[in-house]
């Protein structure tokens, strides 16, 4: 009878931690949403992500402006326009560039405040 009680207990336990462990993994999912884990630029609905330590090219590698930053915001729970050019590291106002040689939708390039070429690749749909 003792042991039927303990196996009760037990599979109460069970029970209990399942559904406590499948919690926790959903909201670890969620805080690391795949489009705040990087530094990035979403230019057209696509997100450019930036590695670290940072890959820069010469001015002779890049191709013709693209566009700018419209948005900028490193808070996560900011809402953005999708229509706009956003990103969580470079500020309003800076450039976006083709990169020669490489289709944009490989790859782009932000001139960064100190004046660097900075590259981004492409990384999938922003929000998907």
């Amino acid at each position: 009878m003792g042991m039927e009680r303990g196996d009760k207990v037990i599979k109460i336990k069970y029970l209990f931690l399942i559904p406590c462990l499948l919690l926790l993994v959903a909201c670890a999912e969620k805080q690391g949403s795949a489009d705040w884990r990087y530094s990035f630029v979403v230019w057209e609905g696509k997100m450019y992500t930036f590695n670290n330590p940072t890959e820069t090219l010469e001015a002779n590698e890049i191709g013709k402006e693209i566009g700018n930053v419209e948005q900028y915001s490193d808070n996560e729970a900011a809402n953005f326009n999708s229509a706009k050019i956003f990103s969580n590291r470079f500020k309003e106002g800076s450039k976006l560039f083709e990169i020669n040689e490489l289709s944009s939708d490989l790859s782009i390039a932000v001139k960064d405040y100190d004046g660097l070429f900075i590259k981004g690749n492409y990384e999938g749909k922003y929000g998907k």
